[in-house]
Order: C-alpha cells, then structure tokens, then sequence
C-alpha cells in the first residue's frame, strides 16, 4: 500500500533507546535520572581531550550528587582499537553502571564495555550480529557531537585484526538513557561540527533510500534530513549559534533512529576501509564519498534523491526525474565546498595503488552493500574510488 504517494506501507518493528532526554542543560538532570539505575559505582569512558574538560567535571559532579562513586577510563582514542573496549570492560567489572561521554568513539567503547563487564571474554568475541547473550550493565550515553548517533543505536564500531573495522551488534547494547545537550557542542571547532554534520546527514541519507527502510524510519529520516541541511552551514559558520546546535544535534539524534531501523548503505562499507587502512574519520570518509556514491545510486531511487536534493536546495521542480535525482551530487559537493571539507581522497593522503585493496576490503563489508539501493560489486566500488580519488584536482580543490 502506497501512502500519500510517498511512504510505502510495510511491516516494521520499532524500537530505541529506553529513554531520551534531548535540551539545552539537559546534563544537569543527569543526577535525578540516575535514580532509577541499580545503585553502585560507575564507570565514565571519555577521550584524552575531553577527560581534562569541564564537560567531564560536570558530569563527575552529577555522579557524586547521585550519591556514587565513580571511576574514569579517559583514553579513547578516534576509531577506537577493539581493545579498548576490553581494558575499559574490565574497569566496569566492579561497577554497576557505564557512562559514555563524547563522540560515537567513546560511546562505543562504553557499550563494548558493558558487554565484556556483563558477559566476559575479549570485545573481539561479540563483532558480528547477534553474538551477544545477555544485556550487560546499564549504558548511559551523553554524545558532544551531533554526528554518529550511536546514542540510539545497536552498533558499537571498532578496527580489529590490524585493519578490519566492524561492530558489535545487538538490542543489548541500545543505551538504556540517552541526554542531548546541544550546550556541549559548543566548544565542537568548525572541522568537527562539519564532518560530525556529514556524517549524520550521511546516516539520514542512506536510511531514506535503503532497501530495509519502512514507513517509520523514513520519517526521521526525512525530518533528520530537513534539520541537517537547515543548520549545518549555519553551525560551522557560526559555532556559538545555540539554535544551529539544537537543530544539528536533534537531526543526528533521528538519523541515528532511522538507521538503527533502516541501516546504511554502499557508502559506509566504502569509508570503513578508509578509516582502518589511513585512519580517516568516519564522518570525513563519509563526506567525501557520499555525493558520488549517491550519484551512482540516483537511478535506483529517483523519487528518493530528487526529494533530498530539494532539502538540501536545489531546483527540482521544471527538469526531467532523471536530472532532479542527479541534482543530488551538485547538492552535495556544494555542502562540501561550503564547509571547507576534502573532495578527492587524494588529498586525504590515498596511494592510487591502493584503490583495488579499499575496494576489496569494501567487499567484505557486505551487509550496508546488500542494503545499498542500487546492486554493487568490486568493479562498481573501485570505478567510484577512482573517481573520488583525483576528483576535483585541476581545479584545484
């Protein structure tokens, strides 16, 4: 059944965190939503920088108002190694709680924490889908970002074996409280707030158009695509931009949604490799390969990127389907030249040689690929790669 001419009706199962609290000062109810967990110690995971911050200070304070003890794993670093999942479980292993504070890297780790606390072994023993038995210590997620979502999300993301990247799994680990305060945001530099942007307009992007999408997921899809596109210029212009910030953070807050229900698409299993093999940041790798990704895709779902190429500005109304859908890659690469991020991977620090490796690496991520909208395979993966590698170059970008 067809609704409105735009959501296909379909079965779907929905679920998401146990509770948001989304706000401007929101931390600062941290301490009374505490109540509710068991009580005992609780184990903070953050990053090296946001360990010495004033972030982390005010989130110490609302534990101890909480009446608890608390203890600090401090040193997760961007695209966390497997491991650090396993030094910061066995810290959690005397505590009752774990709280994840950053961006999607510590909330990661938090989650892998919780898993390896509750249920043993190493991190490495639950990367797949499903393999977690039980749910762990409870998780309480307070991102700083407005990017990966993973607030709201069965996914906690790591490199393993030298150079894969791949997740744990499971409803297990979807936080159990999630608080959104755009406020710590704030101090997020331009680069960050673009490519955290990126990153969730990327998860907004490829839920719409996926093959596992449903009527509902759609929706935050669409609204977390509408937000995004709305605000993203005006954060990175304009850091202090408190309304920008809100709208940034609650549209990575619904894309986070969709995906956990729709997933993702081409593009993800293409920018894993990229953040194993270079360390690339997620969000990054995800921006420099969405507008050509989407490209590729734009046949398979006209309708679909035609529709997020007018969220995202452009003219759609008096051309053909064909030219409205492919205005979805003029819209993106002028988002990316708009906040200054990399449109070839070359620049990016890519060996050309190494195009046929990404590309078969990509391969191997192939749940987001069967999920893509349009079939790909290696050739398909490579051409792209090779695009995106000098694009741009001559005119100097």
């Amino acid at each position: 059944m067809i609704l409105w001419g735009v959501f296909e009706i379909k079965p779907f199962v929905f679920k998401t965190s146990g509770k948001i609290v989304f706000g401007s000062g929101s931390l600062k109810k941290l301490s009374e939503e505490l109540k509710v967990f068991p009580k005992g110690k609780v184990l903070i995971v953050t990053d090296e920088n946001l360990a010495k911050s004033e972030i982390i200070e005010s989130v110490m304070k609302e534990v101890e108002k909480s009446g608890r003890e608390h203890a600090l794993y401090g040193e997760v670093s961007p695209e966390p190694a497997v491991e650090h999942a396993d030094r910061a479980g066995e810290m959690a292993k005397d505590c009752a709680l774990v709280i994840g504070v950053g961006g999607g890297s510590s909330l990661d780790v938090a989650k892998g924490a919780s898993v390896v606390a509750s249920s043993g072994g190493k991190a490495r023993d639950y990367i797949g889908l499903g393999k977690v038995p039980k749910k762990g210590l409870p998780i309480v997620a307070i991102p700083t970002t407005a990017g990966t979502g993973s607030e709201v999300t069965p996914t906690a993301v790591f490199i393993f074996d030298e150079r894969k990247k791949g997740g744990i799994n499971s409803p297990y680990i979807i936080p159990d409280l999630a608080i959104l305060d755009p406020m710590l945001t704030l101090s997020l530099p331009p680069s960050l707030t673009a490519s955290t942007g990126m990153d969730a307009l990327t998860h907004a992007l490829e839920s719409y158009v996926a093959k596992a999408s449903t009527p509902m997921s759609e929706i935050f899809s669409i609204e977390a695509l509408r937000l995004i596109s709305q605000n993203i210029r005006i954060a990175y212009a304009d850091p202090d931009n408190l309304e920008a910030r809100e709208g940034m953070m609650f549209g990575s807050l619904l894309a986070g949604i969709a995906l956990a229900h729709a997933g993702v698409g081409a593009c993800h299993s293409m920018s894993y490799p990229l953040s194993s093999f270079y360390g690339i940041g997620h969000g990054l790798a995800n921006a420099v390969l969405i507008p050509h990704v989407s490209l590729y895709n734009a046949i398979a779902a006209p309708k679909k990127y035609a529709f997020v190429a007018s969220l995202l500005g452009e003219d759609v109304d008096e051309v053909s389907s064909r030219e409205a859908a492919f205005a979805i890659y003029d819209a993106l690469l002028k988002l990316l030249y708009d906040l200054n991020i990399p449109v070839n991977l070359a620049s990016l620090g890519v060996a050309e040689e190494d195009l046929p490796r990404l590309a078969a690496s990509a391969l191997e991520v192939d749940r987001p690929l069967t999920n893509n909208p349009r079939r790909i395979g290696y050739e398909e993966i490579y051409n792209i790669y090779h695009n995106v590698y000098n694009f741009g170059r001559e005119e100097g970008y």
